[in-house]
């Protein structure tokens, strides 16, 4: 059996045809066009801004400022994607004209598929995106629609309509290493330089409906955060009633934030940090579901209380030989953030119930 106990240390449908018709009049102008001029061809993008509102508001923001015009396509993966909008003709970065980064809509039910535009954005940080691109040439990105660990997927807010062709053009080109980008050891930049000449609007866009479209996505968010905080709440006192129902008495507070309390009292002396212990236990997430049990196997745990998780640790101090106590853990006592996989999510209040069987 896996133990959790032993130690304190322990998306959805893609866009389908690349020809697909246009969004209907009634919503055309959440779905504008934007024409990319470039030394190698003309691509036409509609965005989506019933998906990805703030991400499109951003990137018509640079459209109109101009701030695309003689930037370069200056990363390419052959058959991968396309990556530009952010260095200027002698490979420097462009930092005149750049605005403040844009929350990130990852997850909005558009993918990384062949010919979708997405977000550059830097690890670690969700909300990251600024003005940088990258279309995607091929199937192959469909991962970058996982979430990383820090949350995030990338953002795509739309699809090449035409010009696919120089897309799959601008792919093919001849790359090599360039001093000014990735210390110069990634073989990624065209060494003949894709200029992106000009990027205009094509047609309508209603920027103001695009953000009424943000807000009330945020706005149902928040209800559902809401709805979902309730919920929780009302399953924690649910689940604390009833074990102060099963014991007979009150939970304890800790000032650590541990609760706990005796369904049946043991005799002796309690143990020390530094001894052993042998228990069995059971052990449930708020909402009952139950992780591991030694009962079921009939084979009790043995291991010095200070390896335990704190709270159990905390727990097991104030136990005698003989006793059960029903531990209320909060995730700082517990596993905190860390998920065990199938098992216990990140930030889980954790319900041990313990048999104090022999000190050794």
């Amino acid at each position: 059996m896996t133990r959790v106990l032993v130690t304190a240390i322990l998306l959805l449908p893609a866009f389908g045809s690349i020809t697909a018709s246009a969004a209907d009049d009634a919503t055309a102008e959440l779905h504008p066009r934007v024409q990319l001029e470039t030394t190698l061809g003309n691509i036409v993008l509609e965005l989506d801004a019933e998906k990805a509102p703030l991400t499109v508001v951003n990137f018509v923001d640079y459209v109109n400022a101009k701030f695309y015009d003689g930037t370069l396509f200056h990363r390419v993966i052959p058959d991968g994607l396309i990556q530009g909008g952010a260095r200027t003709a002698d490979m420097r970065k462009k930092t005149d004209g750049l605005r403040d980064a844009v929350k990130s809509e990852s997850g909005n039910g558009l993918t990384n598929v062949r010919g979708s535009i997405a977000m550059v954005r830097r690890l670690g940080y969700p909300d990251s995106a600024v003005a940088e691109f990258f279309i995607n040439v091929g199937d192959t990105n469909t991962g970058l629609d996982k979430p990383l660990p820090d949350g995030a997927a990338y953002a795509v807010f739309g699809r090449v309509v035409e010009g696919l062709n120089v897309v799959d053009k601008i792919s093919a080109v001849t790359t090599g290493p360039h001093r000014d980008f990735a210390a110069g050891l990634s073989k990624v930049v065209p060494v003949e330089p894709i200029v992106i000449t000009s990027v205009k609007l094509q047609s309508p866009f209603d920027r103001r409906k695009a953000l009424a479209v943000s807000e009330a996505a945020e706005r149902k968010i928040r209800e559902e955060a809401e709805k979902a905080k309730l919920a929780a709440e009302k399953t924690y006192r649910d689940r604390l009633a009833a074990i102060e129902k099963r014991a007979g008495a009150k939970l304890t507070s800790t000032e650590s934030g541990l609760k706990y309390v005796d369904s049946e009292v043991g005799h002796g002396a309690p143990p020390i940090i530094t001894e052993t212990v042998v228990v069995h236990y059971r052990a449930s997430l708020i909402d009952g579901t139950e992780f591991e049990n030694t009962y079921s196997l009939d084979e009790p745990f043995e291991q010095e209380v200070g390896k335990f998780l704190t709270g159990i640790q905390e727990g097991l101090l104030g136990m005698r030989e003989g006793g059960t106590r029903i531990m209320v853990i909060p995730p700082e006592l517990g596993f905190g953030r860390r998920e065990v996989p199938g098992k216990i999510p990140p930030n889980a209040t954790t319900i041990f119930e313990i048999e104090l069987l022999e000190v050794k």
